[in-house]
């Protein structure tokens, strides 16, 4: 069963759990590289910007609002 973006984001702004969080990221991650790359053009770079993104949604998960993409409010 293919789980969508949204009841992942949904299910770790509810739940704070690892797990929640690990499924996330793995579902979120390689397209959000991709989107990096395309911007940086610098592997180390894209790299970098990749795991402070990841910080920040689950530092901040909370503001996020669950009526729009949490790839949009990722990005």
């Amino acid at each position: 069963m293919k789980v969508s973006y949204a009841q992942l984001a949904n299910e770790f702004k509810e739940t704070k759990s690892e797990l929640a969080y690990t499924r996330l990221y793995n579902k979120i991650r390689p397209s959000l590289r991709t989107y990096i790359m395309s911007m940086v053009k610098d592997r180390d770079v894209c790299e970098d910007l990749l795991s402070r993104t990841f910080i920040k949604i689950y530092e901040k998960i909370d503001t996020y609002d669950t009526q729009y993409a949490i790839t949009t409010w990722a990005y």
